[in-house]
């Protein structure tokens, strides 16, 4: 079987490797410690790099203002 993959150059590159289409990421931790950030900052990088659009679901957070000052 052949997979597309694609590569992220930069700081999620050495993190994540070679990504596999599709790809699906979870991000889990404390409260307060950035995962919406770095969700954000990840989206932000694969529409630069590729031009690929991105769906975040923000699952705790819903739609509030401190959304819409990180976006």
């Amino acid at each position: 079987m052949n997979f597309k993959t694609i590569s992220i150059r930069g700081k999620f590159g050495k993190l994540l490797g070679k990504l596999y289409i599709p790809f699906y990421i979870m991000i889990y931790g404390s409260r307060f410690h950035g995962k919406s950030t770095v969700a954000l900052m990840f989206a932000d990088e694969l529409v630069k790099q590729h031009g690929y659009k991105v769906l975040y679901v923000a699952n705790e957070e819903g739609a509030k203002g401190t959304m819409q000052e990180k976006v």
